[in-house]
């Protein structure tokens, strides 16, 4: 898990005016990469 102490609630979400660009890319590499490591060939089967 990681924190995001200058991110609000809804940080990703580009509509509200929390949205927080860098740290909702970053927050979307680590959730992809999470992804791969422990998902991938899951929905395949």
């Amino acid at each position: 898990m990681k924190i995001y102490p200058d991110a609000n609630h809804a940080f990703n979400f580009r509509v509200l005016v929390f949205y927080n660009e860098a740290d909702a890319a970053d927050a979307w590499q680590l959730t992809l990469k999470f992804f791969a490591q422990y998902l991938e060939g899951a929905l395949a089967n």
